[in-house]
């Protein structure tokens, strides 16, 4: 019994570590985005519910060994990923109302595409090219206005013709 709480204890310990690890790795990229833009508020407030205890949560669980096997933990998770999109207006969640998406401010958008890009860089442990943000992004277009999409689209046409 003792051996089982120990264990137990240990694998949220380590998934708090990941957690805590990978928040400030992506909240420092994002913040070198943001600087460059000169958009300092949003590079120091940028995902700052993470670190809010119903958010940090279910990003904890998310680190857990037994996630995919857990659907409990996986309940947690989508629940607070729901709630930091309703709470942070870099998330077009945060503009759809009763369905349709609204538009997004340009300060807001581009600290998602700030987010989108770093989020890509990091997925699964390693850092990838560009074009899957530009992908991800083409997955969420029926989630984001159509100004919106507009100007992400000049800004991907921009970005491939470098």
């Amino acid at each position: 019994m003792i051996k089982k709480t120990l264990n137990n204890l240990t694998e949220w310990i380590r998934a708090f570590y990941l957690f805590i690890k990978f928040y400030s790795l992506h909240k420092w990229m994002v913040g070198k985005i943001l600087f460059k833009k000169k958009m300092y508020w949003q590079a120091i407030t940028h995902d700052i519910t993470k670190m809010l205890p119903d958010e940090a949560f279910g990003y904890i669980c998310h680190n857990r060994r037994d996630y995919d096997s857990c659907p409990d933990l996986q309940k947690i998770r989508s629940y607070t990923q729901k709630l930091h999109d309703i709470r942070n207006r870099h998330h077009f969640g945060h503009w759809i109302k009763n369905g349709v998406p609204s538009e997004m401010p340009k300060a807001s958008m581009l600290e998602m595409l700030a987010d989108w890009e770093s989020a890509a860089k990091m997925k699964a442990g390693k850092f990838q090219s560009q074009s899957t943000w530009q992908q991800w992004y083409r997955e969420m277009q029926p989630n984001i206005h159509p100004k919106n999409k507009k100007y992400i689209d000049e800004i991907i046409k921009k970005s491939e013709e470098k």
